[in-house]
């Protein structure tokens, strides 16, 4: 008896092995989750376009930590627009500030008394009018600037600078009052700013980095939307939008080669 005993235990222990080889050789050879994209990425991805404004940290531009851990987003398939609807900073120390200014208002308190309070800035990156990139929340982290599940898999670029027209007028003062139980803030002028070449190439770039980290298809129209895509808004404002269609041929152009990599 002892004896059949040690034949079939003799013969499991290396059928268990191989179990655990192949088991071993699967789990090597899966795909472990793909980190988000970082700003080393970015700033290596601008510099090979050329493109010597460059990219700030949160670190190096001062962000105060988030009031809460903020929630994971694995993956993005789209970016939506913005503009912060505020003056021109003047060169990149007064862009510093209004990062900071930006940060504070989302966190602490907004310019509309109805408006949600946030965990942390609520883009992942704005840019400066020289076309500096400043990062906001980590790309890997869900976002709070399209509204509600609009921000799922959405990633959030604001420009500095207000770029609206007069023919958004109507469509702010809609925005304001439509708000159950909240009075309607004032609306300023718009201020007639367009967005510099600087910002609109690193947008161009930042776009491009992340449709190679995220595998984005084209056509561009279809992971490239403006704020008033997802509610009534000014947001981005005429002067930007009016840009976005010639930003989606040029992204659409490049696509190829980025697959080609």
């Amino acid at each position: 008896m002892s004896g059949t005993e040690g034949v079939i235990r003799g013969t499991r222990l290396p059928m268990r092995a191989a179990i655990v080889s192949l088991l071993g050789a699967a789990l090597a050879g899966a795909q472990a989750p793909q980190a988000p994209p970082n700003m080393g990425d970015l700033k290596a991805f601008l510099a090979r376009r050329g493109i010597p404004s460059g990219v700030l940290t949160r670190a190096e531009w001062g962000a105060v930590d988030p009031k809460a851990p903020l929630k994971a987003m694995p993956t993005a398939t789209r970016i939506t627009v913005h503009h912060t609807m505020e003056e021109f900073p003047e060169g990149l120390p007064d862009s510093i500030g209004e990062m900071r200014r930006i940060q504070e208002l989302h966190m602490r308190g907004r310019r509309n008394a109805c408006a949600e309070l946030f965990d942390d800035i609520g883009y992942h990156g704005l840019i400066a009018p020289d076309g500096t990139f400043l990062e906001g929340r980590p790309f890997g982290s869900l976002g709070a600037h399209a509204g509600g599940v609009n921000n799922r898999e959405n990633i959030g670029i604001s420009l500095m600078g207000d770029f609206r027209r007069p023919e958004d007028k109507a469509l702010g003062a809609v925005e304001e009052s439509s708000r159950p139980g909240c009075e309607p803030a004032p609306v300023p002028l718009a201020r007639g700013h367009s967005p510099t070449p600087a910002q609109m190439r690193t947008l161009e770039a930042v776009i491009l980095f992340l449709a190679e980290k995220h595998d984005w298809k084209g056509p561009a129209s279809g992971f490239i939307f403006p704020h008033r895509h997802f509610r009534v808004t000014e947001c981005p404002g005429a002067a930007l939008l009016s840009e976005l269609d010639g930003l989606k041929v040029r992204v659409d152009a490049e696509l190829p080669s980025l697959r080609g990599r």
